[in-house]
């Protein structure tokens, strides 16, 4: 049985997203591969008609997806007026003369001062160079790849010991982390984690694990 929804979320570098139908208000997965061949790439806020089947995974995935659009939204270009002034062939303005420009000579003055305004602009541009090379050096220290200790067998182990909570620290959001690596860790290690909207392993997709 064919249903509708919108699509509300969709990775096109990935390939996949999720569709909210619009008799239930349930997400289902959308894979790119169920979208028709040969047509346009799907977008946000598409109305979309696709039947719901169950995946390998036991999660509800969208088959047979088809594009569903108003036709308030079609446009009937046979009733478009034509002008036929636009087809007539306009003629070409004749050619202007050149003129005639008289260079004037530069005093020493104007030569002394354009040198000085040229120093000042290169003087800026550098320390524009420098400040902006200091920036992405702070910023290259402070988003240092951060690798998490190896667990040990009591660590993966469940329930999760009295080491693993405390190396947890509570941290349940992305914007606790330090890295995507430690992200990753917190997800695998550390209970009622709120980093995986979508549920798909990769957490914190919009801030660190881009």
């Amino acid at each position: 049985m064919r249903t509708q929804g919108t699509l509300i979320k969709w990775n096109d570098d990935r390939g996949f997203g999720f569709a909210k139908t619009r008799d239930t208000g349930m997400d289902v997965f959308a894979h790119v591969s169920e979208f028709p061949r040969g047509g346009r790439r799907p977008q946000i806020g598409d109305l979309l008609s696709f039947e719901i089947v169950s995946g390998d995974d036991g999660r509800k995935r969208a088959c047979a997806i088809v594009f569903e659009v108003p036709a308030t939204d079609r446009v009937d270009f046979t009733l478009a007026p034509i002008d036929r002034r636009a087809s007539k062939p306009q003629p070409s303005p004749p050619p202007r003369a050149p003129r005639e420009t008289h260079a004037r000579p530069r005093r020493p003055e104007h030569a002394r001062r354009e040198r000085g305004v040229s120093g000042l602009i290169g003087a800026a541009v550098f320390v524009c160079i420098v400040l902006l090379g200091g920036h992405q050096l702070i910023e290259a220290f402070r988003t240092t790849t951060y690798v998490p200790p190896p667990a040990t067998p009591s660590q993966t182990a469940s329930p999760l010991s009295a080491s693993t909570a405390a190396s947890c620290d509570g941290r349940t959001h992305c914007s606790q982390m330090r890295s995507c690596a430690d992200a990753k860790w917190v997800l695998r290690n550390c209970p009622n984690t709120a980093m995986d909207g979508d549920h798909d392993g990769v957490p914190c997709e919009t801030q660190w694990c881009r």
